[in-house]
């Protein structure tokens, strides 16, 4: 089997992306019909570390969640109706279906050391009111960001080209936590890392 061959290839490490192939109680829509049953998922962890292979699970938590947003039950936990791989972090519902998620698979992994939180490629953070924290003043506009712990955002603000960009009243290109990348099509593009900000620039 290939839990045989894996380790004499000199690999000792797997890592399960489960998506809709596990065996889910609170959420049985979820499990595609050749999803591992209980037993079946038992029996191969119990073959996997038997070879002395290290199981590492992982759940994603923000994007590459079309398997479970394309469900109507679920689909309004969505970043937005048309973007059904990404979950909305502002919704508290979002959040506990994620946990529910994540309660499910550790129960198969308590011997396992490592669980790995899936939360790259999320490109659609803010297209939601309630992630989009924009606000329009005095001629001004100004966007609240918070990036999660350990990962990073591409961010783009509406301005002028040779304008000042700010953040926290010190100008962007110099601060913490904020890579100014350049000015294309009317936005300033920032990368931006883990923390929470506040964007100003002048309305176009």
């Amino acid at each position: 089997s290939l839990l045989d061959w894996l380790p004499t290839q000199g690999i000792n490490t797997i890592l399960l992306e489960y998506e809709d192939k596990f065996p889910y109680r609170k959420y049985p829509f979820l499990r595609a019909e050749d999803a591992f049953t209980p037993e079946e998922l038992k029996a191969f962890l119990h073959k996997a570390r038997t070879n002395s292979l290290k199981v590492i699970p992982l759940v994603q938590s923000l994007s590459h969640m079309e398997f479970a947003l394309n469900h109507p039950e679920l689909a309004n936990l969505a970043e937005a109706a048309d973007i059904p791989t990404q979950i909305c972090p502002s919704n508290p519902e979002s959040v506990e279906f994620i946990f529910d998620l994540i309660r499910e698979v550790l129960e198969y992994h308590r011997e396992d050391e490592f669980f790995h939180c899936g939360a790259d490629e999320t490109w659609f953070l803010g297209a939601c009111d309630k992630c989009a924290k924009w606000k329009t003043e005095k001629g001004k506009i100004t966007l609240e960001v918070e990036i999660p712990f350990n990962t990073s955002a591409t961010v783009f603000i509406p301005g002028k080209e040779n304008e000042e960009l700010f953040e926290s009243n010190v100008h962007a290109k110099e601060a913490e936590g904020v890579e100014y990348l350049d000015f294309t099509d009317g936005m300033h593009r920032l990368r931006v890392f883990s923390g929470k900000y506040k964007f100003s620039s002048e309305l176009i």
